[in-house]
């Protein structure tokens, strides 16, 4: 897919939280230079008690959202949680931060993906209703909404009314969310788009990696692969609006098509992967920002899908 050629696609700004952390508020910057110095953000799992040998993950230590936002609910469960703070950050430390004040909200929208959703979510609220044996089948009523909870939410809190779509359930939803957020700029529905993802860690996502042989063992700590945690967001806006009002941008984007990428690629990946954790859908965002801090002009989205790779190709200033 392609930017039509009077509709051009630029990256402002960026945004994460990591199992590196997010002190004043800049979890991306601290991504960015563990990675490069090629730190390992794995430690032992201490958010619930295990049954098994495989306790080391990369976890987020404090995952205190109430650092970063004041006015949410304090409900709120860890996959929403990072991203309400992921995003936060990619607003605040864009080059354009005060476009939404200029621009009309519902010119602004949000795509989002997470590969597990908010299951934390599922987790309080399957508990009671279980407790309680009641005559209906195991599937929870309405489960979809737990998906659609960190969108909506950053949708309130950052005023964001323009186009919003959600995408799940695979190893392609974030190169999915980047497409159909290119897709609203580029047919006119929006001028930007906060653009991420977040995954995060908790016992059913757990369980399902160990049913699934999801860890492998090395000789030094028993584990090669560990989960992650984390959320990150870029913000893409039509540059045509950026330039009118003299604003910046950070890279330009080029190109988004398939693309057949080679085992070298898929092997750089997997290493900082094994670094920062892994963690689903976030990963592909954690790409894109390593890549434009240490400009790279091109990556590829979705490593783990052969059949559905994205190669972004960007300008980067």
């Amino acid at each position: 897919m392609m930017p039509k050629q009077d509709t051009e696609i630029v990256i402002t700004g960026y945004g994460a939280i990591s199992a590196y952390g997010c002190n004043g508020g800049d979890g991306a910057e601290q991504l960015i230079q563990n990675v490069k110095k090629k730190v390992s953000a794995y430690g032992e799992l201490t958010l619930f008690e295990i049954k098994n040998n495989f306790q080391y993950v990369a976890e987020i230590d404090e995952l205190d959202y109430q650092k970063h936002i004041f006015s949410t609910q304090p409900y709120l469960d860890r996959t929403t949680a990072a991203a309400l703070i992921a995003a936060r950050s990619a607003l605040d430390n864009s080059l354009n931060e005060s476009r939404i004040k200029d621009n009309k909200a519902s010119r602004f929208g949000i795509s989002y993906a997470s590969y597990w959703g908010a299951t934390n979510s599922i987790e309080k609220f399957s508990t009671p209703i279980n407790a309680g044996k009641p005559r209906l089948s195991q599937g929870l009523v309405f489960v979809h909404s737990f998906i659609n909870s960190a969108a909506s939410m950053i949708a309130q809190e950052f005023n964001l009314q323009g186009f919003s779509t959600v995408s799940s359930g695979s190893h392609q939803c974030s190169a999915i969310a980047i497409k159909d957020a290119i897709s609203a700029i580029t047919s006119g529905r929006v001028d930007a788009m906060l653009v991420g993802a977040s995954d995060t860690i908790n016992e059913l996502t757990y369980n399902h990696q160990i049913n699934n042989n999801y860890f492998t063992k090395d000789e030094i700590s028993n584990q090669t692969h560990f989960l992650g945690e984390g959320s990150a967001f870029i913000v893409l806006e039509n540059k045509t609006k950026v330039d009118c009002r003299n604003g910046k941008y950070l890279a330009l984007i080029n190109s988004i098509e398939k693309k057949i990428i080679s085992q070298n690629q898929v092997d750089e990946t997997k290493k900082r992967i094994s670094l920062y954790g892994d963690c689903f859908s976030a990963n592909p965002f954690f790409e894109i920002i390593c890549a434009i801090s240490g400009k790279q002009e091109e990556i590829v989205i979705a490593p783990k899908s052969h059949s559905c790779n994205l190669g972004i190709t960007m300008k980067v200033l």
